[in-house]
């Protein structure tokens, strides 16, 4: 038995999470790719395959939204310094669409936006900062806006846009927004209600949550992502499903010389550190492996991207060698326990490495 396996066996005998899918390649080649666990464990056991569609949760941010941004940029709809205000003159701030990519527009890091019965730009109003911050602050919130933003300057809603110019060019069958009831039983669980969500509003101080008519069943099938449920099931930050083969060939859209969709000088802008003046290194989509904190790790250079999802899932991609590390885990099934899935990433890529050059 591989070592890689020994170690996923054990961290599911330890609850980090059910099951998980490990697709590694070089180039457009597969090197390995194979399901560990179950996909569910409530309310009964069924085993994890390796064409089980997973909430891909925050990996929407740079496999959507930042692909559709950059993809607008390349149309000339708008541009990386294209202001907000432009876009959405209500909101009087000097932020701009970069910003919001790279996490600097001083947005918070959370908002209850379902939480208000008014029209969400109205809730933006209380919250958009007017300059960008001089820190990085991870912001679901920013992607939230960036979400309203590209539906302004496309036209239409953006699940219609998702489907066009990304699904249906890279013949994606296995990839959705609102996955169809049809493959519901491929869809890996993720909580039992909204629990974890719940609890957080409190925490913050959201006194609304209180009343607020949380998911109570099991989630499957639809995301988990509470704004993006109230969303019409995406929120620009999450939404996204998919398997693991098809998060591959979404992946591919980034390295430069097997793109098909973006050009090349474009898509340096994910690649190149934006925020130089931060310990937290972002490109426009993606964290960068030099950055202070990362679940990539040394088993890739410092300059490889990637992106982490709340439920379980991660992405990275390393212009060095050309490699792709993904890894789909439904660590929030059946409830979230909050443990640290960063450190595991790490050597879960380096048995990668090591096993598989």
């Amino acid at each position: 038995m591989f070592r890689i396996e020994e170690y996923i066996l054990r961290l599911i005998q330890k609850q980090y999470f059910p099951g998980i899918v490990i697709l590694y390649a070089r180039n457009d080649q597969i090197i390995f790719h194979k399901a560990f666990g179950n996909r569910a464990l409530v309310p009964e056991p069924e085993i994890m395959t390796e064409d089980t569609i997973f909430d891909l949760a925050s990996l929407t941010k740079p496999l959507v939204t930042s692909f559709l941004t950059l993809l607008a940029i390349q149309k000339k709809l708008i541009d990386p310094e294209t202001a907000v205000s432009e876009i959405f003159p209500e909101l009087k701030t000097g932020i701009k669409i970069k910003n919001l990519l790279i996490h600097n527009a001083g947005l918070p890091d959370f908002f209850t936006f379902y939480l208000f019965s008014e029209n969400i730009i109205e809730s933006f109003k209380k919250i958009v900062p007017r300059k960008p911050a001089k820190k990085v602050i991870y912001s679901c919130p920013g992607y939230i806006l960036l979400k309203l933003i590209l539906e302004k300057v496309y036209t239409e809603n953006i699940e219609l846009v998702a489907k066009r110019e990304i699904f249906k060019k890279l013949s994606l069958k296995d990839t959705y927004i609102n996955p169809q009831k049809k493959v519901t039983a491929r869809v890996a669980p993720t909580e039992n209600g909204n629990v974890y969500e719940h609890k957080l509003c409190i925490q913050r101080g959201f006194g609304q949550a209180e009343n607020y008519p949380f998911r109570q069943e099991m989630i499957r099938g639809v995301v988990h992502d509470v704004n993006s449920f109230y969303l019409n099931g995406f929120g620009g930050n999450a939404g996204l499903f998919s398997t693991a083969a098809e998060v591959f060939l979404l992946a591919r859209e980034f390295f430069p010389r097997m793109a098909q969709i973006l050009k090349p000088d474009l898509l340096k802008l994910c690649w190149e550190n934006q925020t130089p003046f931060s310990l937290t290194h972002r490109s426009l989509g993606f964290k960068i492996n030099s950055s202070l904190q990362s679940s990539g790790g040394k088993a890739l250079s410092p300059k490889a991207i990637g992106h982490n999802g709340f439920t379980g899932t991660s992405l990275w991609l390393d212009q060095k060698d050309c490699r792709t590390m993904i890894l789909l885990a439904n660590a929030v099934h059946p409830e979230v326990k909050g443990r640290k899935l960063d450190p595991l990433r790490r050597r879960i890529h380096l048995l990668l490495k090591k096993e598989f050059g």
